[in-house]
């Protein structure tokens, strides 16, 4: 009798005509299938993962789905339970399915299950065990990355930065591995005066996650910051030289993003005393012209309206007081995590005094405090029909 074969994950379009009814039957017979391999034996479990590539490929389309529509996540919640058990036993094998070791597939992975620790062990350990065919998947990612962040058009490259990122949040191991060699940090640099404003965050975001990798590991990098830091400042010297007062990744980054403090606390160890004073050397670039805005101070005027609270499904409603303000906050929030959704934002806004550079930090260093860390990354934001919205991309979340 041969295994049972898994229908892979059905895209958006063809969803979107399956009936309700159906529909869960497809579901309840995808978490049935999976129950039954879950129940294998060892030597059965291993010898299919192997032979029966439909098993990979529902895996590698569900979680592909799981992490472009945000959507899935309520409807599909006991069977994403089910599938990373499966996962998890999939990759704590001695050989690992390919199609689950690429840089793409684990990004993926990494998108849905950002605040999932069991996971980031899990990768961790793939890494040690695996690493070499991760590494070869990964450096197709950053010769391509390089070699068009240094092109004529490095806005291009945009599409496979928003795919990447979540894998560099997840795994210090994917960030160092990005680090390694001056050419990836050095085109990131080129490309920030050439790319349109927007795409700045996204190049700073990485920078930061990539350099503060190097702390984030058990064994600390010392050499490999300290070389970077070091490369960044000499370039920094060269461009401000040229022109005083330039927009450059490493003003941006000094000033925008918490790197300086995380090395100060984190860089503890006598060894680390190049590191930190090339980072106390960096201070020197901030400027507070390309500050973003940390606080919107409103008057505490009583007109009569209303505030941000929860409706009665415990979703963030926005009242007639949330103003463009709160609406450009949670743009400029979203520019960087396009996967988070308006009403989760409006919590983390709440949650730290509508302090973007605090919000931003938090979420890049998943500190958030554990109400946040385990509610709904892609929650919406409810609007009712008589509050004007000024920009209902803001509510709805993009990317």
């Amino acid at each position: 009798m041969g295994l049972p074969q898994l229908a892979p994950f059905p895209a958006a379009k063809i969803r979107q005509g399956v009936q309700p009814q159906q529909w869960q039957l497809y579901l309840d017979s995808w978490s049935l299938l999976v129950d039954w391999y879950l129940r294998l034996d060892d030597q059965t479990f291993s010898s299919a993962a192997q032979s029966e590539h439909s098993l990979t490929e529902f895996l590698s389309s569900f979680y592909h789905e799981l992490a472009v529509d945000e959507s899935l996540a309520a409807s599909t919640l006991g069977l994403r339970k089910k599938c990373f058990v499966l996962l998890h036993r999939l990759l704590s094998l001695p050989e690992p399915p390919p199609a689950l070791l690429s840089w793409s597939a684990l990004a993926e992975l990494c998108r849905v299950h950002a605040t999932t620790q069991p996971f980031h062990m899990l990768l961790h350990d793939l890494w040690s065990r695996r690493g070499g065919v991760i590494e070869a998947s990964l450096q197709t990612a950053k010769n391509s990355l390089i070699r068009n962040l240094e092109s004529k058009r490095p806005e291009e490259t945009e599409k496979t930065l928003d795919r990447i990122v979540p894998l560099l949040r997840v795994s210090p191991d994917a960030s160092i591995y990005m680090l390694t060699g001056f050419d990836f940090l050095d085109a990131l640099y080129a490309a920030y005066p050439i790319v349109p404003q927007p795409m700045h965050k996204k190049l700073v975001t990485i920078a930061y996650l990539s350099l503060l990798a190097a702390l984030d590991v058990s064994k600390p990098n010392y050499s490999l910051l300290s070389d970077h830091l070091y490369s960044l400042k000499s370039s920094e010297e060269r461009a401000q030289k040229q022109e005083p007062k330039k927009k450059t990744l490493v003003a941006d980054l000094v000033t925008n993003t918490p790197l300086l403090d995380k090395i100060r606390e984190k860089a503890a160890a006598p060894e680390a005393s190049r590191v930190k004073n090339t980072a106390a050397a960096l201070s020197a670039f901030r400027q507070s012209a390309l500050a973003r805005p940390k606080r919107i101070i409103r008057r505490k005027v009583d007109k009569g309206k209303g505030t941000v609270t929860q409706d009665d499904h415990g979703h963030g409603r926005l009242d007639a007081e949330v103003h463009v303000h709160r609406m450009s906050m949670i743009t400029q929030i979203q520019d960087i995590f396009p996967d988070l959704g308006a009403g989760f934002i409006v919590r983390l806004l709440d949650e730290f005094g509508e302090d973007i550079e605090q919000v931003t930090a938090h979420v890049l260093e998943g500190s958030l405090p554990p109400h946040l860390a385990d509610a709904d990354r892609s929650e919406k934001l409810y609007v009712p029909r008589h509050v004007l919205v000024v920009s209902p991309i803001c509510v709805q979340g993009h990317g």
